[in-house]
């Protein structure tokens, strides 16, 4: 759809005024509350929670056991036989694959079987020294004993099937994650093409829209770039950025990361650190230079004057003008998924957590607050509402 217009982007800010920074401790705990009823529906945050009520039911005698096995191994590491034992048990595992690797040689008649023979016998020499070390060593077998008593529980309370139904769950999303690969920027791209490149240029066919473009960059990734060539030279103009985000509430870290770029992009020494834009071509951090794209066969060349249209006479103002947002109308929940991510995986691995008391809420809050940043999409939002360019923001569907 056409970019939005001030009064369409108020009346969306009206409907989602979610801002963690200014919610009283109940309303925090609402909102937890119907975020973790919200991630339920999901067999990994299910699972996570079977584990952690597994852990908390039998978090005694669990811890006994772990405090047992941790003084077995202080030990066991103290007692002057435990270095030659370990040297033995590495020394196993190699010869193991040796004799494994040797023995697939000899049946393709690749090695011999003397070759072997060495490797059998000096598999058997250690293994006998490491078996006589082991039933001589009291601390080995006070750690054995603790190690087998620590995993005979988890298998005992159901939590080794937990954990591996867990992996399984979470393999399983990694191959449907890769499988839908669906990032959004072809919804964006057009977008881009019948809105933004002529809102940018009196003549958008002379533009050009490149895609996952670099440009040296070592902290970013433009979705896309509204170019044209410039007429004294042959290299080229950025016109716009875009960046796409279905997701709404992903637009604050968008733009937190564009900012940082735009200031390296423009020379805006202060704006980013130039230690962590240290690259091969650009050894002290700071954009100098030529850089390229390659699309479609053809090769694309930018400097530090392709983005003069993006420079600022007050350092200090955020670049909003000509960087673009296309997304999707969603509810805005006052946080990026990203750090939703991280907050529910704490509540749901957290055995002390429990919502219905105010210490614990009020302790998670406190855990929260440092993992979300300051600004959220709300701020950035508001930013371009203050600025008269609601129009930089477009709503979109795949």
């Amino acid at each position: 759809m056409p970019p939005l217009s001030s009064s369409q982007l108020e009346e969306y800010l009206e409907k989602n005024q979610v801002d963690l920074a200014t919610m009283t401790l109940e309303e925090f705990r609402v909102w937890l509350s119907y975020r973790i009823e919200d991630a339920s529906r999901q067999e990994m945050f299910r699972q996570r929670l079977v584990i952690r009520d597994l852990l908390h039911r039998n978090r005694r005698a669990m811890t006994y056991r772990m405090n047992r096995l941790r003084a077995a191994e202080e030990a066991y590491h103290a007692a002057p036989e435990s270095a030659e034992i370990d040297a033995l048990k590495a020394q196993l595992e190699n010869l193991d694959k040796a004799v494994t690797g040797l023995a697939a040689a000899v049946a393709r008649n690749d090695a011999s079987a003397e070759k072997l023979a060495e490797f059998q016998q000096r598999q058997q020499d250690a293994t006998s020294r490491y078996e006589t070390l082991m039933k001589a060593s009291v601390a080995a077998k006070k750690l054995a004993a603790a190690r087998s008593s620590y995993e005979k529980f988890r298998h005992d309370i159901g939590l080794e099937d937990a954990e591996a139904a867990l992996e399984r769950f979470g393999k399983e999303r990694g191959l449907q994650s890769s499988s839908s690969g669906d990032r959004y920027e072809e919804v964006s791209r057009r977008e881009t093409i019948e809105f933004i490149a002529p809102a940018v240029s009196k003549t958008p066919t002379s533009c050009e829209v490149l895609n996952g473009a670099t440009l040296g960059c070592a902290r970013g990734e433009l979705d896309q770039i509204v170019v044209t060539r410039r007429s004294d030279d042959d290299f080229y103009d950025v016109l716009a950025i875009v960046e796409a985000k279905r997701n709404i509430n992903d637009i604050a870290h968008g733009f937190r990361m564009r900012q940082e770029n735009l200031a390296w992009f423009c020379g805006v020494e202060g704006g980013y650190d130039p230690q962590l834009y240290r690259t091969d071509q650009f050894p002290d951090g700071h954009f100098k230079g030529v850089v390229t794209h390659q699309q479609a066969g053809q090769t694309y060349r930018f400097n530090q004057r392709s983005f003069d249209l993006f420079a600022r006479t007050d350092a200090s103002q955020p670049h909003l003008e000509r960087l673009f947002f296309v997304t999707e109308p969603r509810r805005l929940i006052g946080c990026t998924a990203d750090e939703l991510g991280r907050i529910l995986y704490v509540a749901s691995t957290d055995v002390s957590f429990d919502i219905t008391k105010e210490k614990s809420v009020k302790a998670f809050w406190k855990r929260v607050k440092d993992i979300v940043e300051p600004m959220q999409s709300l701020d950035v939002l508001k930013l371009y509402l203050a600025s008269g360019q609601a129009g930089n923001i477009l709503f979109a569907k795949n």
